[in-house]
């Protein structure tokens, strides 16, 4: 969880460091396929990361469905939170953790 909450940490800062570039990137770039193309893979490699980090099979559909969509809104937080600035980062990067574990709590249920 240390990792999770550092890797979170790094990537708040270093958008904070761009934010203009960051908005751009999530907002307007995608309209060319080479940017959502390469977008694309780092999700699911972050998705076959997160998995493989909770001892889940990344290849489950529905571990799938349910990291993805917790890395999409990890990059909605993002965005929102560039342009509030609140909650502080770590409040932020917090909610995103108990969010992934609401997540991961919600992954066996789908499948019963």
């Amino acid at each position: 969880m240390e990792r999770l909450r550092a890797g979170l940490r790094n990537f708040a800062d270093a958008i904070s460091e761009h934010p203009a570039g960051y908005r751009s990137l999530m907002t307007r770039a995608t309209g060319f396929a080479e940017v959502r193309e390469a977008l694309e893979r780092a999700r699911w490699w972050r998705v076959t990361r997160l998995a493989e980090g909770m001892g889940l099979d990344p290849s489950d559909p529905t571990v799938r469905v349910g990291l993805r969509a917790w890395t999409s809104y990890v990059e909605a937080a993002m965005l929102i939170w560039l342009e509030e600035r609140a909650p502080d980062r770590d409040a932020l990067v917090e909610m995103l953790v108990r969010a992934l574990g609401a997540t991961a709590e919600g992954i066996p249920a789908a499948d019963a």
